[in-house]
């Protein structure tokens, strides 16, 4: 698909903040299409929000959190079970299940409530959490409840986590913002 501008236009799309009910001020961070065609779109501050073809939104199964949570929804990306989308979330990661529209926030001990900045799924189900300054951990069967096996990867020690990506063969690929790029 080429964009051509004389043919194709933008159009900006607001959404209501979930604490307020007014237009919502918080930056879209992460977005990502569902199964249905719906958008899912993840803002600092303002929660989570469900566009459908239309663009309009529609209700979502999020409950904005206590005050001590935060609602900063920073990466999305779409599980190999192509029902499970994982968001990576100030603090934590959520975990959307779209068969039975159900959200799940997790707090795994060993990220001692970091803020996961990027967040990738490889091809054998591990998930791969970039953190805000607190490294890169790798999350073996994170759909498994009984366990929470995540080790910090040493190589990257506390550096900030700028992206993770998976490529056409599975490999994961990391980006810190002083130790250079890893694979």
């Amino acid at each position: 698909y080429r964009f051509n501008p004389s043919q194709h236009y933008f159009t900006g799309i607001s959404h209501k903040s979930k604490k307020t009910g007014q237009a919502g001020t918080g930056s879209i961070l992460s977005f990502i299409e569902l199964k249905n065609g719906d958008i899912l779109a993840g803002s600092w501050g303002d929660g989570i929000f469900r566009f459908d073809s239309r663009l309009q939104e529609k209700p979502f199964p999020y409950k904005h959190p206590t005050k001590h949570e935060s609602s900063m929804f920073w990466s999305m990306f779409p599980s190999a079970d192509s029902n499970t989308i994982w968001m990576g979330a100030q603090p934590g990661v959520y975990q959307y299940d779209q068969a039975k529209n159900e959200l799940i926030h997790h707090l795994p001990t060993p990220l001692k409530r970091r803020t996961v900045r990027q967040i990738a799924e490889d091809r054998t189900g591990n998930l791969w959490l970039g953190t805000h300054y607190g490294g890169l951990y790798k999350w073996a069967s994170p759909k498994s409840t009984d366990k929470e096996d995540i080790v910090k990867v040493p190589e990257l020690g506390n550096d900030l986590i700028t992206k993770i990506a998976k490529d056409s063969y599975g490999w994961i690929w990391v980006t810190s913002e002083k130790n250079g790029v890893f694979a």
